[in-house]
């Protein structure tokens, strides 16, 4: 059974969906790169690369071959039951990471001259490697720490002679104490899934770790972003004189703001059209290991009018139907020559990249704009609401959290289901009542941005006297019951 040349195959006929070849793909016309074929394509070549490294028994006994049939099974067989097994339980990262945990342990092994099959070590060899990822780990965590102690002494003599603002001193927040722990779980995963040898198992409480070295501060929830920010964001949007790859992250981070959305279901929807001041569509939200649609309402109009959306449609320009909203540019973001890539932006890089428009737009060291977080953008419709005294039902609305009425299927625009609803003429006296629902919904999110624009006004339409904390929320004009309705 020779499975090398069948994963080679495999691994040439996946289509690039990342770097420089998929850009020039696309823009060749050869197909369109959207974030579901994106982590479709990155979880069949995560499977076929683990396929490829692990050791011939194991895959003989993942795939349940008997010894007196290995002559005669197909090696293209064996690895599309491996591909459909895999893809259809686990997500990109657990794979990856399994397969990044053997590879280490198997060169560690080689280099320690321990002989082994199928993974089936001795505890004794398990924990002297799990030690060694730590320290590695720890010693590496110490050089960057330093390292950025360094840095921030050059600055800070730099700000004293240049007569500047002194920078924050950086808070360590990693030790490096958890090195061990990313190559417990990658090898416990093939030890439980794959048959592996490894005795991982009641192993994880063995694990090394630096007593007493923790983070320095507690979780807490995302704060919202000021709405100074917020403003400035739009300001900064729509100016011409702003890099084109951060036109698209200040547009798409007000995307996130006006639509009280998540940053992974902005990576995963579609627009439908604009209905009641509000832009409208569907987005895929994850349940377990489904995903379900639900459709979504964002405001139109920000502080200054719906400018920043027309922006964000002009950089998603060429872009298949429209599927995310932060795109991928090649080159420094900050240049005026980077180029659109047809791919979204990998969520990884989200946060960082709306920690850069807050730099940029708002002039926040890289300490302030790291207080926040892409989960920032969602927290301040919620605040608003909150802040204006409106009921919890209405905030409940604006949040689209579980008991509001947002991931009912009549909420779609009157077009989407009018071929549908012409079918159920019988129905009509009940289904009109339903049908007021989305006016009531894409109005209690306008009326946050009205509130916005209203004491903006009240502050003589000056950005800079806007509140600087999150706490300005409370400035908002109070909710009027009579006029803006229950």
């Amino acid at each position: 059974l020779s499975l090398q040349g069948a994963c080679d195959a495999t691994l040439a006929a996946i289509p690039a969906v990342t770097g420089a070849d998929a850009k020039k793909l696309a823009e060749d016309g050869a197909y369109a790169i959207d974030n579901p074929l994106k982590k479709a394509a990155l979880l069949h070549k995560a499977v076929v690369q683990l396929v490829k490294v692990l050791p011939i028994g194991t895959v003989i006994k993942s795939a349940g071959i008997r010894d007196e049939d290995l002559a005669s099974v197909d090696a293209g067989r064996v690895l599309g039951f491996l591909l459909r097994r895999v893809q259809s339980r686990w997500r990109y990262s657990t794979i990856d990471n399994a397969r990044r945990a053997w590879t280490r342990l198997e060169l560690w092994l080689r280099d320690e001259g321990v002989q082994h099959e199928n993974g089936d070590v001795d505890v004794l060899t398990l924990n002297e490697y799990f030690l060694f990822c730590h320290n590695d780990s720890a010693e590496r965590s110490n050089r960057a720490w330093t390292s950025k102690l360094q840095r921030w002494d050059a600055d800070k003599a730099k700000a004293a002679k240049q007569g500047g603002a002194v920078p924050t001193k950086p808070i360590r927040a990693r030790f490096g104490n958890k090195g061990a722990l990313g190559q417990y779980d990658g090898l416990s995963f093939l030890t439980d899934n794959f048959g592996m040898g490894m005795p991982t198992a009641g192993r994880r409480k063995e694990l090394p770790e630096l007593a007493g070295h923790r983070a320095q501060h507690m979780p807490k929830p995302a704060p919202p972003l000021p709405l100074w920010a917020i403003a400035k964001i739009e300001q900064y949007a729509t100016a011409d004189s702003t890099p084109p790859a951060m036109r698209n992250a200040a547009a798409a981070t007000l995307f996130l703001v006006y639509g009280c959305c998540r940053a992974e279901q902005a990576q995963n929807m579609q627009v439908y059209g604009i209905a009641h001041d509000c832009i409208w569509g569907q987005v895929n939200v994850e349940k377990g290991k489904t995903k379900r649609p639900r459709p979504f309402w964002a405001a139109l109009h920000g502080f200054f009018g719906r400018g920043w959306w027309d922006v964000l449609v002009e950089t998603l320009e060429n872009v298949s139907d429209g599927g995310f909203v932060f795109r991928d540019y090649s080159g420094d973001p900050l240049s005026q020559h980077a180029k659109p890539d047809p791919a979204c932006l990998d969520e990884e890089a989200i946060t960082p990249r709306i920690r850069l428009v807050l730099q940029q737009a708002c002039g926040m060291s890289k300490e302030e704009a790291a207080t926040y977080t892409k989960h920032s953008c969602r927290h301040c419709l919620p605040a608003s609401a909150a802040a204006r005294g409106e009921g919890f039902q209405r905030q409940v609305e604006v949040g689209r959290w579980a008991g509001g009425t947002f991931d009912a299927s009549d909420l779609f625009g009157d077009d989407f289901l009018r071929a549908k609803h012409a079918m159920r003429a019988s129905d009509m006296p009940i289904r009109y009542t339903a049908r007021l629902r989305p006016r009531r919904l894409a109005s209690i999110m306008a009326q946050q941005t009205a509130a916005f624009r209203r004491l903006l006004a009240d502050h003589g339409g000056r950005v800079d006297a806007l509140p600087r904390d999150p706490a300005g929320y409370g400035m908002l004009p109070k909710y009027d019951p009579v006029l803006e309705g229950l």
